[in-house]
């Protein structure tokens, strides 16, 4: 919402935080933890580590953690070693249980 002109200084701090109140800011990047409902995440390989011959050997893992938002379906993310990969395929709605889309308008004749 705009703010409107004209307003003196403690009447534009008050229109502030009453703006703050009705939509507060979230942080962009959060704890996956504290969001646990809206994440799915799934773990393949990761038990099993190897241990390479050489003089140096350091034991490695070819696990695979993908994680899932259940908010918005099609979002996928992959991690594998210290490499992340990203993708998105739908059509930008959020999910919700009853998803009914509109129907599209009827097509006006010519004339």
């Amino acid at each position: 919402m705009l703010k409107p002109e004209g307003l003196e200084a403690e009447d534009e701090e008050k229109w502030v935080k009453a703006q703050n109140q009705l939509d507060p800011t979230e942080p962009k990047l959060k704890n996956i933890v504290l969001d646990s409902e809206k994440w799915s995440v799934r773990g393949v390989g990761i038990e099993e580590v190897y241990l390479p011959i050489g003089k140096n050997p350091k034991p490695y893992s070819k696990g695979v953690v993908g994680i899932k938002n259940l908010i918005w379906p099609g979002w996928i993310t992959i991690a594998y070693g210290t490499k992340t990969s990203s993708l998105y395929i739908g059509y930008g709605h959020k999910y919700k249980q009853n998803y009914y889309p509109c129907d599209p308008e009827p097509v006006l004749q010519e004339n």
